[in-house]
């Protein structure tokens, strides 16, 4: 480790956190608005969801306004209180002036009165109030933007599937890969300069690049208004792009996650035509040994760009 201040913000003579490397286990904050242990799903799915990523080795904070969730021991629980507006024993009350104790108190009361529903926004204020403090715990935060927010039902459809693609990719969840809403630390962002493409995206190749390199990344959820005008971005010409571009930055940090699927399924496909030619001809085709044969020959060179990929971490403290 160097000496002298911590670039993280960490006061000198404190416990410096070394960088993770591809394979260390992740820090992770993960949000609830509201988190009803028993019914309405969040906080049953928060529970399960932190105990399963906690077993998996990773860290795991939970942050929730009321109703609380219950969480296992080992999950610490952030309780973020909001005025309970919509609580089982009053619900839809009208929060008295003594009640107000911030801006965001006041931004929910406001937004209340004027017939929507605030408690998305406002806590995702307050989680931002608290998680800003800590930002040397996170070397990128990213807004994840509310489905109903985004332009047209084809706009969701996409961001869903890059979403998908980007979770199986990096192995973590990945709720939302293009928002452009993120906080970054300059450092790390500068390792990552010349991967940034002429004109899109930088958000996916930031997040990828982040969470592939071993960085803690966070994602916090977000309210954003629907965008106004038409998009230049068009499904299918961009969508390519996009998809692309996922696949060149996962392969740049874990190639096996591209390599073993194309090795997996060329060599099964090469075994079951054989299978089949030898019940059905009495003998195998060069068509079965050449795919049995592309099989093994991607997966080694699989194996050897993963070797070479493990060798950017070289030297990283």
């Amino acid at each position: 480790m160097r000496d002298g201040p911590d670039p993280r913000g960490t006061p000198p003579g404190a416990a410096r956190r070394p960088l993770p490397g591809p394979d260390d286990p992740l820090r992770i904050a993960l949000l609830t608005y509201r988190g009803k242990p028993h019914v309405g799903g969040q906080g049953v799915y928060v529970r399960h969801l932190a105990r399963a990523l906690h077993r998996s080795g990773h860290h795991v904070e939970v942050l929730s306004g009321q109703p609380y969730p219950v969480v296992d021991e080992a999950t610490p629980l952030v309780e973020l209180p909001s005025l309970d507006i919509y609580n089982d024993h009053f619900p839809m009350r009208m929060p008295g002036l003594w009640e107000l104790r911030d801006r965001w108190d006041w931004l929910e009361v406001t937004a209340f009165s004027s017939g929507t529903f605030p408690e998305p926004l406002a806590f995702s204020m307050r989680a931002w109030d608290h998680l800003h403090h800590r930002l040397g715990e996170f070397d990128l935060v990213v807004g994840a933007r509310a489905h109903a927010t985004q332009a047209t039902l084809a706009r969701r459809l996409g961001n869903h599937l890059l979403n998908g693609l980007a979770t199986y990719l990096t192995g973590r969840p990945i709720p939302d890969l293009t928002s452009g809403v993120r906080a970054a630390r300059r450092k790390h962002l500068r390792e990552f300069l010349h991967l940034l493409p002429a004109r899109f995206s930088t958000p996916t190749t930031t997040t990828l690049a982040f969470v592939k390199a071993g960085y803690n990344v966070a994602f916090e959820p977000i309210e954003a208004r629907a965008r106004l005008g038409s998009s230049k971005i068009r499904l299918l010409r961009d969508g390519a792009k996009f998809f692309l571009i996922a696949l060149k930055v996962v392969t740049l940090f874990s190639p096996l996650r591209i390599f073993l699927p194309v090795s997996a399924a060329s060599f099964v496909l090469g075994v079951g035509y054989a299978i089949w030619t030898v019940v059905t001809q009495s003998h195998v085709t060069n068509s079965s040994v050449l795919l049995i044969m592309l099989g093994v020959v991607v997966f080694l060179m699989g194996l050897v760009s993963e070797q070479i990929a493990a060798l950017r971490f070289e030297g990283r403290e």
